[in-house]
């Protein structure tokens, strides 16, 4: 995921409480009904994002989230 102001006429555009996602039509499928939010913690900030068909682990592993 970053931060990008191009686009292609077939990527797939979806927009959401003022912010525009940009993404590729081969990934439309992992995105559907995703959920990404912005965080920042002491640790440092970025962007998370939840789908429903990713696993959910108990690791901790930022990579599960």
């Amino acid at each position: 995921m970053a931060l990008d102001e191009s686009k292609n006429p077939e990527d797939n555009v979806d927009e959401a409480y003022g912010v525009t996602i940009v993404a590729e039509k081969k990934f439309e499928q992992y995105l559907e009904d995703a959920v990404i939010d912005y965080v920042a913690t002491e640790d440092g900030s970025g962007f998370t994002m939840k789908t429903p068909r990713m696993a959910d682990c108990s690791s901790g592993c930022s990579s599960c989230s």
